[in-house]
């Protein structure tokens, strides 16, 4: 689940605040009219504009002036081009953004793009504010969602099929933004009912975030958005809402190659979670890893509609074939260029920088002994014969639709 986290005050850097009065429309002196209507803050209409919660038409119409002056306003107080995704929630469910949206997204995760963004020297001139939960639910969630999810049972090549995606050009794929594992987190420790569903909505805005801004790339291209969970996150798939609006696609690999990688090193959440077995307790690690298996393919095979499943072995001998499908899948029926893939095929997915990939060296996996593949085989082998029997099935779709908490 990772630990990154953005920090505040004089480590974030010098990245100011958007320079927007927070007081009335009246400060903002002729661009906006003195008889406005108080519509809210005019800090927080022109936030809520930025992360897309809003739309333009709206916002200009919160402030009480016309479209051309807001972008006008933008244009002053250098907002014009600003691309602000949400990158942390803090312990009051506000949430931070950042000016990172035209990135390529080419770091293993979305938080390392974040980190390498805040950490940079000279300091970046970039936006970063934060948001309090009341405005973001009161907002309506103007932008359209991700394209497509990605979700995954983890060490199945879903980092290599990210990459894949957006190097066939037209799109940006987020990987496992911290944000909306803190937010499932919070969400299942919750008790509260009308709190479950206030942290329920705040996702679904957060996704919408995410979508609006990584629209257009570094170059001003246009793009779209697909996000990959984090593979836990499919046990807490009712977070996301009721109606299915947002296609999924499902990557699986059989369960004893994701052990066997697993137990070589160890997955995150191992490191944060308590009461874990002793790492030096194959049997036991074995047995952990193959229920939480087991449980993201049972949510997996619950979802609503019928999720395209892809598998490793499919994306490995065939990249260009399973990538074609994904992106009809999401709604993108543009050809693949031939070549496209090639460089991002030759490179490991998981490496901070270029790395080419060593299969037979460095990056090699072991394989599982007899009595540890007889325990993952015992746990898992309902779940592989019915994941096989779904594979190559179409449509499906995660629900993503905003909702009043």
């Amino acid at each position: 689940m990772g630990a990154h986290s953005l920090p505040t005050g004089p480590a974030l850097l010098r990245a100011r605040e958007p320079r927007v009065p927070g007081a009335t429309s009246v400060a903002l002196g002729s661009c906006v009219r003195r008889n406005a209507p108080p519509n809210g803050d005019v800090a927080t209409i022109v936030k809520l504009s930025l992360t897309g919660l809003l739309g333009e038409t709206e916002a200009a119409e919160r402030l009480g002036i016309g479209t051309a002056d807001l972008r006008s306003l933008l244009g002053q107080h250098d907002l014009a081009d600003t691309a602000m995704l949400p990158c942390r929630v803090d312990d009051e469910l506000a949430l931070t953004y950042v000016d990172v949206g035209r990135d390529s997204f080419a770091a293993p995760r979305f938080d390392d793009v974040v980190e390498r963004h805040i950490r940079a020297d000279p300091p970046p001139e970039s936006a970063v504010f934060r948001l309090p939960a009341r405005d973001v639910l009161r907002a309506d969630a103007a932008a359209a969602g991700p394209a497509g999810i990605i979700a995954h049972v983890g060490r199945c090549g879903s980092t290599l099929l990210c990459n894949l995606l957006a190097a066939g050009g037209g799109w940006a794929a987020i990987k496992e933004p911290e944000v909306i594992n803190r937010l499932l987190l919070r969400r299942a420790n919750e008790r509260d009912e009308a709190r479950r569903a206030t942290i329920a909505a705040l996702v679904a805005r957060v996704l919408h975030s995410l979508a609006h801004g990584t629209r257009r790339d570094a170059a001003g291209a246009t793009r779209r958005c697909a996000v990959k969970l984090s593979s836990w996150n499919l046990l807490f798939a009712d977070a996301f809402a009721t109606a299915p609006t947002t296609p999924i696609v499902m990557l699986s690999r059989d369960p004893w190659a994701t052990v066997a990688s697993s137990l070589q090193h160890l997955p995150d959440w191992y490191h944060a979670a308590a009461d874990m077995p002793a790492p030096h307790d194959r049997v036991a690690l074995a047995r952990l890893f193959a229920s939480e298996w087991n449980r993201v393919v049972e949510a997996a095979l619950s979802l609503p509609g019928t999720p395209l499943f892809a598998n490793y072995d499919a994306l490995i001998a065939d990249p260009a074939a399973t990538v074609a499908a994904v992106r009809r899948h999401f709604g993108d029926d543009r050809p693949l260029e031939p070549g496209t893939l090639d460089a991002v095929r030759q490179q490991y997915s998981k490496a901070a920088g270029q790395e080419p990939f060593d299969p037979g060296g460095r990056h090699r996996r072991d394989g599982l002994d007899d009595d540890i593949r007889d325990v993952v085989t015992t746990i898992t082998a309902s779940g592989w014969a019915r994941l096989r029997e779904r594979e190559g099935n179409r449509a499906s779709t995660l629900t993503v639709k905003p909702r009043s908490p």
